[in-house]
């Protein structure tokens, strides 16, 4: 089990992660909560996590809007493939 610590507080984590992925990930969590709180000064560590999961909750977002163009492109691909198969089928029969 790993641990993460976000405002001092540790956590304990289950993940299928390698312990320098958690690392990792740790650091960036600490670096942009840091960032965060410089620019919000004023808000408190809850206030500065929501945001943080605001930020993450959009990146995610535009993740799924480019996986869903990258699948539509795929899938527009397949269909290409399967009328020029189709095409080939046809006229090796008519050979």
């Amino acid at each position: 089990m790993e641990k993460l610590e976000i405002f001092g507080k540790k956590y304990q984590i289950q993940s299928g992660l390698s312990s320098e992925e958690i690392i990792r990930i740790n650091k960036e969590i600490e670096n942009r909560l840091k960032v965060l709180s410089m620019e919000y000064s004023t808000l408190d560590n809850i206030d500065i996590l929501v945001l943080y999961v605001v930020e993450l909750h959009e990146k995610i977002m535009e993740l799924e809007k480019k996986v869903k163009k990258e699948f539509e492109k795929l899938e527009s691909i397949k269909t290409k493939i399967f009328r020029i198969e189709e095409n080939i089928r046809e006229k090796v029969k008519k050979s």
